[in-house]
């Protein structure tokens, strides 16, 4: 007869987290939005854009593209990887494109630390850098040397 011990029940504990964790293969996008932000809360930043990558094909609500934006760019603060802030960025240009009302009144819902990220990639998200040219500011500009370096 075997004995249960805490050993086991430890083991059989961290095992189970571990197949939640890697289980993002067939959800709902909420439930793996909602497994991807429990990876931020424990800080695991590659396992919260393993599954947000999952999502890109799906027809995604405008709520769930701002979880997904929220989620990149904590994953991008956690991890110091600013390609995740671009993927941020991307998604909340789609939820913004399908319903910008929506995406304001979901970032004023949010707590002042995830505004103020999400709020972060709100500005990246309306940069156009084709928008920015340099010839336009070299009026402005006294020294040559300056002119070169933005070049």
């Amino acid at each position: 007869m075997t004995h249960i011990t805490p050993l086991r029940i430890g083991l059989c504990a961290i095992v189970s987290f571990m197949v939640m964790l890697c289980s993002c293969g067939k959800s709902t996008p909420d439930e793996m939005l909602a497994q991807a932000e429990e990876a931020i809360s424990h800080g695991d930043p590659s396992e919260a854009v393993e599954c947000c990558k999952k999502l890109e094909d799906e027809n995604l609500s405008v709520n769930q593209l701002c979880r997904s934006a929220l989620i990149y760019a904590k994953a991008s603060q956690l991890g110091n990887r600013p390609e995740h802030m671009a993927m941020a960025s991307s998604c909340l240009k789609k939820a913004i494109a399908l319903q910008p009302d929506s995406v304001t009144s979901y970032i004023s819902s949010l707590q002042y630390a995830d505004m103020a990220t999400l709020n972060e990639v709100y500005g990246l998200s309306r940069f156009n850098p084709d928008s920015v040219r340099i010839d336009d500011y070299l009026e402005y500009i006294e020294d040559p040397m300056d002119m070169e370096v933005l070049r």
